[in-house]
Formats: C-alpha cells, structure tokens, sequence
C-alpha cells in the first residue's frame, strides 16, 4: 500500500496543469458563493448586504468590513460573516498557489524499451585493488544502497554517450541456490612471524564502531592489538575473521598500509570491508551479448567490482557512529544485487574497458506531486462540486443572483441569463425607471464625502 509521502507521477505538461488549477480555483470560488447565498437565505436582515458586498469583490468587502466594524446597529453575526467571507475567499483563490508549491517536473521511461549493449572506455587504476578512476559512490546514513549502485551503473561514467531524453536501466536476472547448508571446513594459521608482537594502539571498535560488541569485530581489533606489522618492503597481508551459522557466512577482511619510521613499520591506513553470504548461488552461463562485444573466450569467469563508501553523519566536531545492523542489510542487499546483475555488466581492467547490458527506454516528461496533495485535493473539489450543485437545487435564484439580475427580475426582465438594460446614475433609473430619487443619491454623496 502506498504512503502518503509516496509521490505520483502525472503524464501532463505546465501548461495543462495551470488550466487544471485554473478551473480548481474557479469551482472553489463558485462553492464560496453557494455558501454565502445558503447565508443570505437564512442569515437575516443583513445577510443579502453581505453576499452582495462579497460579489464587488476585494476592495469593496475590506471597505465594508472597515466601515460596518463602527456601526453598533449592525448586528455581530453579519460582522462576523462579512470577515470570515473575506478570509476564506482570500484562501480559496490562493489555494491552487500553495498546490503548485508542491508539483515538480518529473520524468520516467516509458512503456516500449529496447535491449542494447554498452561498451564505454575507462581508466582503471593500476594498484592491487582493482577498480575503475571515478567508481567510487558514497552512500548516505539514510540512503538505499542498491538504489546508489542502480544510479551509479547508469550514470555518464558507465554511459558516456547517454542521451538525456532516455531512461538507462541496468539488465538483471534471477540466480538459483545452490544449496541451503552447507558445511565450512578451515585451518587457522599464523599470520605473524619474526620475533615478539607489537602493541597496536588504536582501538578500531571504538573509532569506527562505536558501543559495539560484534565478535567478529572485536577478533578483528585483538588481531591489530597483538600481531606484529610486517616491514613496508612486503606484500600487504589481508586479515580475515570468519562466522558460518546453517546457512549464512559473515567474513570481515581488513588490510593496511605501512610507512617506514627509524626502522619499525607504522600503520598509516586501515581498511576493512564486511561481507554476509546468505547462501551460495550456482554459476551463471555468461551473458552471450556481453561476451562477443568483449570477444571473450569460450570458459570465463567474470567478476564486477565497485567501491562504496558509508559517510558517517556528523554532529559538530564528532562523527555519529556506523549503524552495525544498517551494515549488514546494505551487505546483504548488495550481495543480492551483484548476483543479479550477473554477467550483464563485465569490467576489462587490463584493457581499461566496461561492458554493460541495458533496457533503454524514451524519457516520458510530466510532473509528481505527493499523495496527500492529490488526495487533500480532490476532496476538496468533490466537496466544492455537491455544495455548489446542491446550492442551486436548494436555494431560489434570488439568492443566487447578483443585485443588478435582482432588480432587472422585479422589473420583468427576467432570462436565465441577464441581458445588458440601460441604466443613468442622475437620476438613478434602469430602463427609464426611476429606482431611487436623484436627492437620495446625493445624500448618499455627500455622506461619503464627509
């Protein structure tokens, strides 16, 4: 099911959507006029005054507003109303702003796509660790790891010659267990020779993970506190602990580089990488389209590698600590991933090429806006459409019409739609009918001009 906060994407433009708010605006208005003639019904004497204050608009309610509050005859409830009124037809012509605030520009693949093969030149670094210049995407406390790896396998670095109206999206498939159990079988052996052991001073549980009680890294911590480091003129060693339970392996590797210092070797960098085997999986045939573009031989085993760093959040001048259990799933969800992805993505590092299948897909262009909004939305303007429907079946015309259709119906003029009638303001005549006498209005005048 769907969370509020999900965003849903519609297949519309700009233009279509200001057209869309446009009529949301003009029912909302229209349901602010059926209340305000349910009002002039039965509000009372000063009621019909109200509504029509409310159809000359802004200006006109403010000024009247201001003008009544010093009138002690008029009654507090049309006081009331007349405020309200402009309060809340002040919020309903805004409204559709603040729905605006909330749409942005989207895009998704489409429907139709179409399978391609990938090949992009790279640089790969010449160091022990195989890897290519550039493939190195941080992953943030919150963030969805397999979500990363997806964006980082389809950005420019993979697909120089991307376009930009075409979705890319890795091709993945399904891997079978090879079994459920398993039996693991290893020797230990000792990783240290020559002479005494040397005290390691740093306490990587506690720099790295803080509070944890992890065995594996706390063997791993005894292992640096305890073995002597090997001179800087020999091979990096990799230390592994292992913990197999039925049919899951945790394996935590850690290597290191040293510089020399009077003689005695010296840890400079510590790097460490946790692994979860849920199960192992059976080999995959190679993926036939990747294999001729990379002219591959008959028998090959391939391997894809990536490097992504977990950034701890910071908090002032201390960095918060890793989450253990967070480090895991990533784990798992990455193993999960790699092994769906399979032999569709092959990185030559001697030859400093990547090899990648995809599904391409034309960029559909619209707008998202979040689930709440559509739906807060759309209530509104149902509820709009009953009362503004249900106002004209209810309520008789005469409390639904403007002043000047009022008085061209008294005078016999009615039609469903009010026709333009000659009106003078000296005297005050519509049709040649006298409605009020020229002294009347003069009063009127020179009242206000006081």
């Amino acid at each position: 099911m769907p969370a509020l906060n999900d965003k849903v994407f519609l297949p519309i433009s700009i233009f279509v959507l200001n057209i869309i708010l446009a009529v949301f605006s003009f029912i909302l208005l229209c349901a602010v006029g059926a209340a305000f003639a349910i009002y002039s019904k039965y509000g009372g004497e000063y009621a019909n005054s109200v509504r029509w204050t409310w159809n000359a608009g802004y200006l006109e309610m403010i000024k009247t507003t201001v003008g009544s509050s010093k009138s002690a005859k008029i009654p507090r409830s049309a006081k009331i109303a007349l405020v309200v009124g402009l309060f809340v037809t002040v919020g309903a012509s805004f409204l559709d702003k603040g729905i605006a605030r909330y749409v942005n520009p989207a895009s998704r693949p489409g429907s139709d796509s179409t399978r391609i093969v990938v090949i992009s030149p790279q640089l790969a670094s010449n160091t022990i660790r195989k890897k290519f210049a550039g493939w190195s995407f941080v992953v943030q406390k919150d963030g969805n790891i397999t979500a990363t790896m997806e964006k980082a396998l389809s950005s420019s670095l993979a697909i120089p010659e991307a376009r930009s109206d075409r979705s890319y999206t890795p091709v993945i498939s399904n891997y079978t267990i090879k079994c459920a159990y398993f039996k693991l079988t290893f020797e230990a052996k000792a990783i240290t020779e020559d002479g005494c052991a040397k005290e390691y001073n740093t306490d990587l549980t506690s720099k790295i993970f803080a509070d944890t009680s992890d065995e594996l890294l706390l063997a791993m911590n005894e292992s640096f506190k305890t073995k002597t480091i090997p001179p800087s003129n020999r091979s990096v060693e990799l230390w592994v602990e292992l913990r197999a339970k039925n049919s899951s392996v945790d394996i935590l590797a850690c290597t290191y580089d040293t510089y020399q210092l009077n003689d005695n070797p010296l840890v400079r960098n510590v790097e460490c990488a946790y692994h979860t085997i849920n199960a192992f999986v059976m080999t995959q045939p190679f993926n036939p389209e990747i294999k001729k573009a990379a002219k591959l031989p008959g028998k090959y085993q391939s391997g894809t590698f990536m490097v992504l760093d977990h950034v701890p959040t910071t908090n002032g001048k201390n960095h918060a600590p890793i989450s253990l259990s967070k480090l895991r799933n990533d784990t798992a969800a990455v193993s999960d991933y790699m092994a769906r992805l399979g032999t569709n993505a092959h990185m030559n590092y001697t030859e400093g090429k990547f090899y990648g299948q995809y599904d391409m897909y034309d960029v559909q262009s619209g707008l998202e806006i979040p689930l709440w909004v559509l739906i807060v939305s759309g209530f509104i303007l149902i509820v709009s459409l009953i009362l503004w429907q249900l106002t004209n079946w209810i309520v008789d015309s005469s409390h639904t019409s403007s002043l000047y259709k009022i008085m061209a119906m008294r005078m016999g003029y009615h039609t469903d739609t009010p026709v333009l009638l000659r009106a003078k303001l000296e005297p005050f005549e519509l049709e040649g009918v006298g409605l009020i006498p020229s002294e009347g209005i003069q009063g009127a005048d020179s009242m206000n001009k006081a």
